[in-house]
């Protein structure tokens, strides 16, 4: 009997750990050297605007991978990318380790998010906005499902001796993804650990008594 109310209670606990796993998580905007399978960035004007579509869809879970190549001939030392959004009631953030300053712009009027990645310095940097309201579990997460990304580059001269941005004939991904990552928080890893410890030292006692 106390075998069963012990896998009762564990039974609970596991249901409670992965409500904890299961949680909303809020997105991230992160762009970095490297890539494959990219949209060419042709233009090399600021002047009017250089915008290109980038040639991929936002996934269903509203995450997605993106890759630009620099074929300008010209060095991008900022990045303005538009992602779609159909939920601004979650934190943002943003990262990259190509550009100095990460900023986000919400935009619920034309439901984008705009993530510039500007000044070539030092970095990485990041950054993070709040939640214009209050998000319940029938929010949508992440990005617009099977929206499209544009991106506008601006065109220009590094400070001698900072990195260079987005230099010619470079790739860059930009990736839309959970943020923090898709982790159990501390707290979910001690209840996981304590049920199963309770479950085996249950198991342990009824055996003994059984034997008894």
């Amino acid at each position: 009997m106390k075998f069963l109310k012990a896998l009762a209670f564990v039974g609970v606990v596991l249901a409670v750990a992965g409500s904890l796993l299961a949680d909303p998580i809020d997105p991230g905007v992160i762009f970095v050297k490297g890539g494959h399978g990219s949209t060419p960035i042709t233009c090399d004007t600021n002047f009017p605007p250089c915008i290109t579509p980038l040639n991929t869809e936002i996934d269903a879970e509203g995450l997605g991978n993106f890759v630009i190549d620099n074929q300008s001939g010209r060095t991008i030392i900022e990045l303005d990318f538009y992602i779609p959004t159909v939920n601004f009631d979650q934190v943002f953030t943003a990262f990259s380790n190509l550009f100095e300053t990460a900023t986000i712009i919400l935009d619920p009027s034309d439901s984008l998010t705009i993530v510039r990645f500007s000044d070539t310095g030092s970095g990485p940097d990041s950054t993070e906005i709040g939640p214009l309201g209050s998000c319940d579990d029938s929010c949508s997460l992440g990005f617009e499902a099977f929206g499209t990304v544009d991106v506008q580059a601006l065109f220009g001269t590094p400070p001698a001796g900072d990195p260079p941005g987005l230099g010619n004939g470079v790739e860059g991904s930009l990736e839309l993804q959970p943020n923090p990552p898709d982790v159990p928080e501390p707290g979910t890893f001690v209840m996981l650990f304590s049920a199963a410890g309770l479950l085996l030292g249950s198991r342990r006692l009824f055996a003994r008594q059984t034997k008894g």
